[in-house]
């Protein structure tokens, strides 16, 4: 267990290190796993902020691939039930997604960042067959500008935080 930011740096004591463990975990993040990749991208930017744009590519590309492969799961979930002769089932936040998604199209992955509703709408999106490439620019673009957004506001306040929790 991780329980300073000594610790922390130890683990990521060297920045290839740390650039390789950022994707790994912003593509699991983007995946149906229960995962979050903000605080790895913070820490990551609290030792290294040097990095910042190559931090801000890398966890979008990570993120986007995990959406990716949420769309691929989607597409081929539809394959199997079409060869079962079954209908697909699918929770109530699904099935509004589902909907959502076949009234807006590709256009609703730009929310696919948000936590508990993004990766599902990747899955669905697969599950519905739309473009590939539309979803994956849509997808891309909300991850990334969500990257940015939380990366200035982490390096905008980072001095303060130098001093309060003296790093």
């Amino acid at each position: 267990m991780i329980e300073s930011f000594g610790d922390l740096h130890t683990l990521m004591s060297a920045p290839q290190w740390g650039m390789g463990g950022l994707l790994l975990v912003c593509f699991l993040s983007a995946t149906l796993l229960p995962l979050s990749s903000e605080p790895v991208l913070v820490a990551y930017l609290a030792l290294y902020p040097e990095n910042f744009w190559l931090a801000i590519v890398l966890a979008g590309i990570g993120n986007t691939i995990g959406g990716a492969f949420n769309y691929w799961l989607g597409l081929k979930s539809l394959k199997v039930l079409e060869k079962s002769k079954r209908s697909p089932f699918m929770m109530e936040r699904q099935r509004k997604i589902a909907l959502k998604l076949q009234q807006s199209g590709p256009k609703l992955l730009l929310l696919s960042w948000i936590p508990m509703v993004g990766d599902p709408m990747c899955f669905v999106a697969g599950l519905l067959e739309l473009p590939l490439k539309k979803c994956l620019t849509y997808m891309a673009l909300g991850k990334f500008s969500r990257y940015l957004v939380l990366s200035t506001g982490f390096i905008s306040i980072a001095p303060y935080l130098n001093d309060l929790l003296k790093i």
